[in-house]
């Protein structure tokens, strides 16, 4: 019973960092006009994906309290992919790291790699903080 309220805690957390992740983007990267014109479409494709990991962990949780099915590696592939994703973020901050204008861009992007990586952390962790109950063919 501990481990299923962990479970779930452990993956609202990450659902809230990956929004977080998104709000950074969107309040304080994109506004300012210091971006190249090319670098604003992998910002909102980044952005997409986001919500794509909070959509696909918010499948996860509903699928499994209706249904009882677990999907495990959708989780292992979410916060892997998330884990991608904040190292790629973290090239485009150590970009900006040389110019002393975009210092707050380059901490906006260093904080999305910091809640990508953590939220990614949390969504594996999560997967494997639960005992699955393995089913046997009788």
């Amino acid at each position: 019973m501990k481990d299923t309220h962990i479970y779930y805690r452990l993956l609202y957390i990450a659902i809230g960092l990956i929004a977080t992740t998104a709000l950074i983007l969107i309040i304080t990267v994109l506004p300012p006009t210091q971006l190249a014109d090319q670098a604003i479409i992998p910002v909102w494709v980044n952005i997409f994906f986001q919500l794509l990991f909070i959509i696909s962990i918010v499948h996860v949780l509903k699928i499994e309290k209706s249904k009882g099915q677990q999907k495990k590696e959708l989780l292992v592939a979410t916060g892997v992919i998330l884990i991608f994703f904040a190292l790629i973020i973290s090239d485009g901050a150590f970009a900006f790291t040389n110019n002393p204008e975009e210092k707050m861009l380059c901490i906006s992007f260093f904080m999305c790699v910091a809640t990508d990586l953590s939220s990614g952390i949390l969504t594996i962790w999560a997967r494997y903080s639960r005992n699955w109950k393995h089913k046997t063919m009788s």
